[in-house]
């Protein structure tokens, strides 16, 4: 995640879906974990930890478990290239009673530090639905290439292009902008290639102890709670993490804001180093005319 203590990482603040809105968002689902048609997103899973979870205590970050969790899903990355995904994103706000739900699908491609290639991704929502209203059919994404970030909201019209990194590969080993937009800041989390070492540095960790819920007919998961140290440079006060036990992949995130809004991102129909083409991270902006774009270029370091 971006650091606003650096200069020369402007930390990325986009619109908000919705006044009050939480933007971190979660991922999670293994592959063929779940057997809903590819048209239908599968039902969601009220549970109690993600209406309202119990108070965890952050575990101190050498806590045996959390460390070993976190070795598994590092070890188990590491043969991971690229990933596709559909995903449900839910923004809830209990205060004012509302929920939005969007549908949509996600790209990610690990960077290569030694081939100086960037961690990439793409996510694109095409449908929407309010807590009452009927669904809708939408148009927003997001992709970034290693330097640019683009956010496209279709129904306004808009496309902004930020830039994130001054280099095309992604920056300096370990500090690379797209790596650091998995941990919890921006438009989506996606947690699919947790550093433990780059964890542990900015969160306490801890496994939560099983619920009767948190399991579903799909297999056992291991849920990981994070707490960041300082909630001055993440939005979020609070992760949690569910990944499959088999897998090691991520199923679920729910990302708990200050003001008690949450947002839970789920993954299904998850495909493992399938082919990807260099098209589907690419951040022009759109080619058809009436658009209103925007470029942000990075604030030079003073």
């Amino acid at each position: 995640m971006l650091l606003r203590n650096r200069p020369h990482r402007p930390r990325y603040r986009p619109r908000r879906f919705s006044p009050a809105a939480a933007l971190t968002a979660a991922s999670f689902a293994a592959s063929g974990c779940v057997s809903a048609d590819a048209g239908d997103p599968p039902p969601a899973r009220e549970t109690a930890t993600v209406g309202g979870p119990a108070p965890v205590t952050p575990a101190a970050p050498t806590d045996p478990q959390a460390e070993q969790l976190l070795d598994a899903l590092e070890a188990a990355a590491a043969d991971h290239r690229t990933l596709t995904a559909r995903v449900r994103m839910r923004s809830i706000q209990d205060l004012l009673d509302d929920e939005t739900t969007r549908f949509g699908d996600l790209a990610w491609a690990r960077g290569d530090e030694t081939a100086g290639t960037p961690t990439r991704f793409a996510v694109a929502f095409d449908r929407l639905k309010t807590l009452d209203g009927p669904l809708e059919a939408v148009d927003r994404r997001y992709v970034y290439d290693g330097r640019w970030l683009l956010d496209v909201d279709g129904a306004a019209r808009t496309a902004t292009r930020r830039e994130l990194n001054a280099s095309e590969t992604g920056g300096e080993a370990g500090s690379n902008p797209g790596e650091q937009l998995t941990l919890g800041d921006g438009p989506f989390l996606v947690p699919l290639n947790l550093k433990k070492d780059r964890v542990l540095a900015r969160f306490d960790a801890s496994v939560a102890a099983p619920h009767p819920e948190d399991d579903p007919a799909d297999g056992p998961t291991d849920r990981l709670v994070l707490v960041p140290r300082d909630t001055t440079d993440i939005d979020a006060v609070r992760l949690d993490l569910w990944f499959d036990r088999t897998t090691s992949l991520p199923r679920r995130v729910v990302g708990h804001q200050a003001d008690g809004d949450r947002t839970v991102v789920d993954l299904f129909e998850t495909d493992v180093n399938p082919d990807v083409p260099d098209g589907r991270f690419d951040t022009g902006f759109p080619a058809d005319a009436g658009w209103e774009l925007q470029t942000v270029p990075l604030t030079p370091t003073r």
